[in-house]
């Protein structure tokens, strides 16, 4: 309806170690309680479906009604809808101050001061310090760093499927992800950060990311890169 780029390409959760099998049976599970189809596939049928994956790899489950979007057009495209439905935008304009009133809050900003009934906190990683100018400090935000590496248009030669090894205690892992533009995106890792605003790239964590992603994927074409990012 927002005339968004959306593909239902469908995701391989792959299972590297014989113990990750038991994790996918915990997972179709969970998949059956949240309503959503996943079939599980043997090695045999995995590479039959990508045959550039791993060639040691133990099964994976097939969930395919996963889905990828343009994360870009998609956040305008909202953006543009909330406007057109009496959203009043404002940009860069930092939240200094927030008092609580009789009727709900004042936000209080550089250029103005804004009443509101309700104020979401969707700070990100300043949600701390927004929380804590209306009440008491509850929790603290410790930030991770993710690094990402983009390969150019080769999606369609190496993986048609959103592809990642099955979760830990750690999170999901290294993704190889298709990108509606036959991209190729790459990543990330996870990596705990003092400063919330440390975008840089290092040698290290494209060195993981590269390991790990191979560990999915044999011969990645990382020869390919045109872009490498951290958020």
């Amino acid at each position: 309806a927002l005339q968004v780029d959306f593909e239902q390409v469908g995701s391989l959760t792959v299972a590297l170690q014989p113990e990750d099998l038991t994790t996918l049976i915990q997972l179709v599970e969970r998949s059956k309680e949240n309503g959503v189809p996943v079939q599980l596939l043997s090695k045999e049928e995995v590479l039959a479906l990508e045959p550039r994956l791993n060639p040691e790899i133990y099964g994976a489950l097939l969930a395919p009604t996963c889905g990828i979007v343009n994360p870009f057009t998609l956040t305008q495209a909202l953006m543009e809808h909330a406007v057109i439905n009496g959203v009043d935008l404002r940009l860069n304009e930092e939240v200094t101050e927030i008092k609580r009133t009789s009727t709900g809050y004042l936000v209080i900003t550089p250029t103005g001061m804004h009443q509101a009934k309700v104020v979401i906190n969707a700070a990100g990683i300043y949600s701390d310090r927004i929380h804590g100018m209306v009440a008491e400090p509850t929790f603290k935000i410790l930030p991770r760093k993710g690094e990402y590496c983009v390969l150019g248009k080769i999606a369609e030669s190496v993986t048609k499927h959103v592809v990642f090894p099955c979760p830990s205690e750690k999170g999901k892992g290294v993704l190889v992800i298709p990108t509606t533009d036959k991209n190729l995106l790459i990543g990330p890792n996870s990596e705990q950060v003092l400063d919330g605003e440390d975008n840089t790239v290092t040698t290290d964590g494209m060195a993981f990311i590269r390991t790990h992603a191979e560990l999915l994927v044999k011969q990645l074409p990382m020869g390919k890169a045109i872009r490498t990012f951290a958020g």
